[in-house]
């Protein structure tokens, strides 16, 4: 079982900023996938973490780049159509991938271009990065939960990515059925992203308002509902876990999707409302939060 070295990311948002120097400064080969105007900013540029700048070792497709043992997807999905393809000369046989993406088509998406690979399930939870132009800042790297859709027991590329993780100092855990974590992890963006978007809310709010709460919680609700119907069990023992992990959260943080919608990026919105609007047409199910959070942050996303 050979160690990962290599590691290539693609999309430097906040989240693959993040990552990026995280990785860099734990003593691995980072790679960072990008073309056009925005690979031409990085290599003159750089970019800048928690006030530290970097050099940023920008790798294009037509570069003929070295396989990547373990490559960082952390795009948004309107750019995922577009950027899949700049993954293949850093794709090889033994390739695993790990999409750190909301909502739940990413890894199929990514298994289906690169069957050559291993594309694990994965979801990050509590992290905290902030970006302003090209300065990233971030006061936790939260905790990734990946794995194969079933780790009991652990499979050899499961513990290549654990060991780069103890290395590189970043919490995670791998829970013996992926899919229902993934399932989790949809139905609290559901609820807190979008509640917090269309609010202007951050954190604090989100766990302190009575109303914030109320939008917050049918959302995910609707959620519950709609994966029952799926066959996917969640419970409010799953929410419940969610507002444990919302009450460490610091206050004064906000949600990506709040983010984008200050800064006049599009959102995510189909990622979230609109899966349940899907799913609840599917299963003849009312979802009337997640219709009117879908009509909001449709508007929001294209007046910006």
């Amino acid at each position: 079982m050979n160690d990962i070295q290599h590691i290539a990311i693609q999309g430097m948002g906040a989240m693959g900023t993040m990552y990026a120097g995280v990785f860099m400064e734990t003593g691995f080969d980072v790679s960072i996938i990008a073309t056009g105007a925005r690979a031409q900013a990085l290599k003159e540029k750089g970019f800048t973490l928690n006030g530290q700048h970097y050099a940023a070792p920008v790798k294009l497709p037509g570069d003929h780049p070295d396989p990547a043992d373990l490559i960082i997807v952390a795009l948004k999905q309107h750019h995922m159509e577009v950027a899949l393809p700049d993954l293949a000369p850093f794709v090889g046989p033994g390739t695993i991938i790990l999409s750190v993406m909301n909502g739940l088509d990413s890894e199929p998406a990514l298994a289906a271009a690169y069957p050559q690979a291993n594309v694990l399930y994965c979801m990050t939870v509590a992290m905290t990065p902030q970006r302003v132009g090209r300065d990233v800042t971030y006061t936790s790297l939260g905790r990734l939960t990946f794995g194969e859709a079933q780790n009991n027991p652990l499979s050899d590329d499961v513990k290549r990515v654990q060991a780069a993780f103890d290395k590189a100092g970043i919490a995670y855990d791998t829970p013996e059925d992926m899919v229902h974590a993934m399932w989790w992890k949809f139905m609290v963006n559901t609820g807190v992203n979008q509640a917090s978007a269309v609010m202007r809310a951050t954190y604090h709010t989100m766990r302190t308002s009575p109303e914030a709460q109320t939008l917050m919680l049918g959302l995910m609700h609707e959620v519950i509902d709609v994966a029952s119907a799926e066959g996917i069990t969640l419970t409010e023992d799953d929410i419940q876990d969610f507002q444990n992990t919302l009450a460490k959260v610091p206050a004064d943080d906000k949600t990506s999707m709040l983010q984008d919608v200050e800064a006049g990026r599009p959102n995510e919105v189909d990622l979230f409302a609109g899966r349940v609007l899907q799913l609840g047409e599917k299963h003849n199910i009312d979802t009337p939060y997640n219709r009117t959070v879908y009509y909001i942050l449709r508007v929001l996303g294209s007046t910006n």
